[in-house]
């Protein structure tokens, strides 16, 4: 019983870090974008109706693919430990080698998506104005 409640406990906590809902990055995306305009006669309105555009569907993208990935990577990790808890007889040394794999592959799996975020959002967020017509230039001013 203890194992069912750990690995449910478990399961929940990585489900809730896979629905959390990001922080909009507007003022640092303003702050870090080095945007030129390809026409003179685009007025700023238009590219701060662009920009949050770009914005929020970045943001979009990027929350669909860390839930993915945070809940493949929650699935296989916790699938991992279920089967290291409760290996026995026979068959313990290949579900041991099993579930050692699977708490493996879902531990980096939530790493990776975790470490690519910030590029992934960038990217996006690039992708879609320059799509636009703006060319795109990021910059870090700390730097």
């Amino acid at each position: 019983m203890f194992v069912v409640f750990s690995a449910c406990f478990v399961f929940v906590c990585f489900q809730h870090c896979a629905c959390k809902t990001r922080s909009s990055r507007v003022s640092a995306v303003r702050c870090l974008a080095g945007v030129y305009k390809k026409a003179a006669d685009t007025d700023l309105d238009t590219y701060e109706i662009e920009l949050d555009e770009c914005i929020k569907s970045s943001n979009t993208k990027v929350d669909r693919s860390s839930k993915v990935g945070i809940g493949l990577g929650s699935y296989f990790l916790v699938g991992g430990l279920y089967t290291l808890v409760t290996a026995s007889g026979v068959l313990a040394p290949i579900a041991l080698a099993a579930g050692t794999a699977g708490g493996i592959l879902g531990g980096s799996t939530i790493f990776a998506t975790v470490a690519t975020d910030e590029f992934r959002e960038y990217r996006s967020l690039e992708n879609c104005l320059e799509y636009k017509g703006h060319e795109v230039v990021f910059y870090d001013a700390n730097k």
